[in-house]
């Protein structure tokens, strides 16, 4: 009788085996992902004069507080800064900062408020105003969802467009973080089969 007990916590650990492995290979797949998203180089982004610098919705402050930071580094002259926020939402964020009093600083109303809705306005936006480098601040889990969609419309409405990602860094290892991550996982599966809107569209300023 006795040596049969260790047999149950054999067959618990061939069960368990499986899911310890497709979690550690979800943790590896999250990494470059949604932890360490490809972005550009700060040379980079300031090695010739930024036509604009968008800030996409969401986030924590993460991404106004990258901006700030970012504005007083790049090269003259200044670029229009774009905030994007929801219809109803408070503008308080579109007054003058004070990292970059001369940066003219707009309010950008996507419709829809989504990661597409963004792309599809924005890049109509230089595309009509011939911009050649655009610079997208958004968090680092949400980098390589929004950097699919802005290309689609890139290539689409304004090829000569060059579209420079910088990331506002979240903390990973956090309840919040973890959420975050997989609930942008499902996003990131839908977006080659997300075609709305078909990237065109009118930027929309609110009075």
């Amino acid at each position: 009788m006795s040596g049969e007990r260790p047999q149950p916590r054999r067959r618990r650990g061939r069960r368990l085996g499986p899911l310890v492995l497709a979690a550690l290979l979800l943790v590896l797949a999250s990494l470059p992902l949604f932890v360490l998203p490809a972005v550009d180089e700060p040379e980079d982004v300031r090695a010739a004069p930024v036509d604009a610098v968008l800030v996409l919705g969401g986030g924590d402050g993460e991404r106004i507080a990258t901006a700030r930071s970012l504005l007083p580094r790049l090269p003259e002259p200044a670029p229009v800064l774009l905030l994007s926020v929801p219809y109803g939402a408070p503008l308080l964020t579109c007054g003058a900062l004070d990292a970059a009093p001369a940066v003219e600083v707009r309010c950008l109303v996507p419709e829809p408020f989504t990661t597409s809705g963004e792309a599809a306005v924005a890049v109509t936006m230089a595309a009509e105003a011939g911009w050649e480098r655009l610079v997208v601040v958004t968090s680092d889990y949400h980098v390589t969802r929004s950097r699919v969609l802005f290309t689609r419309c890139a290539e689409r409405l304004a090829p000569g467009l060059r579209v420079l990602w910088v990331a506002g860094e979240t903390e990973p290892v956090t309840l919040r973080g973890a959420w975050r991550i997989a609930t942008e996982w499902p996003s990131l599966l839908a977006t080659p089969w997300d075609h709305e809107p078909v990237c065109t569209g009118e930027p929309d300023f609110p009075a």
